[in-house]
């Protein structure tokens, strides 16, 4: 899920836009940019799936 999030609906768009706006030096900075939108949904997916597992983050 995440993998196709990265590369169809966020990737090839942001590389266009990016080379259209800045040239090479925004097609270089796409890859960070991406990192970056991604985070937060990968780190819910993380907290989530922890919380599901019964391992909270805390320890006893």
């Amino acid at each position: 899920m995440l993998a196709v999030c990265r590369q169809g609906a966020l990737n090839i768009p942001m590389l266009f836009l990016m080379n259209w706006l800045v040239g090479l030096y925004g097609m270089i900075w796409v890859q960070l940019i991406i990192e970056l939108i991604m985070l937060p949904f990968m780190l819910g997916m993380y907290f989530y799936t922890m919380k599901k597992l019964g391992k909270g983050g805390t320890r006893s």
